[in-house]
């Protein structure tokens, strides 16, 4: 008996059917007890394609109210991807998710706002507050750092123990890429320092901050004092920084 040449076409569109199927109906709860050691979850509702937890840990970082909606077409391009939101350090942070089968995460429309003061704290930096936004259009991550990003984040309220008691201004860096790294544009949006410079980050996890800061004329006599152990100024008043680091 001859099979009919389309039969192979129909018995890979069930498969497909099949998967979609399990996939949207497949309970989160069963899927999250398959989490790796030091991440946990409590709280779970609904199912693998939507739903959320409660609060979910991972090490020292807590997530909390995680909603997701899995787009399960990703799958034919072995990807798991989601538009998730979520509640962390203090703030939000929503877009769409994909991880490959090697571990690298893709991110689109991405979407946050934290306090500063508690991501300044995990990267080693003390006395540091202000609101830190977000607002990428796409991002990538290789081994948990960027290697691609694409958009804006903004510093509202700065302040500075070190450098004054009030805040200092309003910052913006616009990101883009550049062969292996990553440089953010960095201007202030209007305060008592202007500032101009720019961000880089390596694929080493090495970071290194340059750029230019001079007092406005309302500016408090203290910043004056501060910024004078940057050195002498050039003929309009600028003085040159430099910070760099490896997280």
């Amino acid at each position: 008996m001859t099979i009919p040449t389309r039969w192979p076409w129909l018995l890979a569109l069930g498969a497909l059917v099949y998967l979609v199927v399990l996939v949207v109906t497949l309970p989160a709860r069963f899927v999250l007890q398959w989490l790796p050691d030091g991440v946990s979850a409590v709280g779970v509702e609904g199912t693998a394609w939507r739903g959320r937890t409660a609060t979910i840990a991972i090490e020292h970082t807590r997530i909390d109210d995680l909603r997701w909606r899995m787009r399960p077409a990703a799958l034919l391009r072995a990807r798991a991807a989601a538009s998730v939101e979520a509640l962390v350090a203090g703030g939000f942070v929503e877009g769409d998710v994909a991880i490959t089968a090697t571990g690298t995460v893709h991110a689109r429309d991405l979407r946050a706002a934290f306090p500063l003061a508690e991501l300044a704290t995990v990267a080693g930096f003390e006395g540091i507050a202000g609101q830190l936004s977000i607002d990428l259009q796409s991002l990538r991550l290789d081994d948990g750092w960027p290697s691609a990003v694409d958009g804006t984040a903004r510093i509202g309220n700065l302040r500075i123990a070190d450098l004054d008691d009030e805040p200092v201004g309003d910052y913006e860096l616009q990101f883009d890429t550049r062969g292996d790294d990553i440089v953010g544009r960095l201007r202030d949006r209007g305060g008592p320092l202007e500032v101009s410079g720019a961000l880089t980050l390596g694929a080493d996890r090495a970071w290194e901050l340059d750029g230019t800061v001079r007092t406005r004329a309302d500016a408090r006599p203290r910043l004056d004092e501060v910024l004078s152990m940057l050195g002498s100024p050039d003929a309009e008043g600028r003085r040159e920084f430099s910070l760099a680091g490896r997280l």
